[in-house]
């Protein structure tokens, strides 16, 4: 479904700072739908899987911790 075209006047007023009015828009995938009762639909087009590791000194009698490594991977398939 289109949005509204986004009007340039709701900036345009002196007494507020320059774009001041903040517009959230997202794009909507058509054909995407998901049943959360019966668990079944197609809710994405794609996917991606990730994964986070991070190495850290421990120090067992105060607590304090360091950070030694942070390795992040993300994939996605092919199209």
């Amino acid at each position: 479904m289109p949005h509204a075209p986004l009007s340039p006047s709701s900036c345009a007023r002196p007494t507020s700072p320059p774009c001041a009015a903040v517009v959230r828009r997202f794009y909507a995938t058509p054909g995407l739908h998901w049943d959360a009762r019966t668990l079944t639909g197609h809710p994405f087009y794609y996917f991606a899987y990730g994964a986070a590791v991070s190495e850290v000194a421990l120090d067992t009698l105060t607590g304090e911790w360091t950070l030694l490594r942070a390795d992040l991977y993300c994939t996605t398939p092919a199209a």
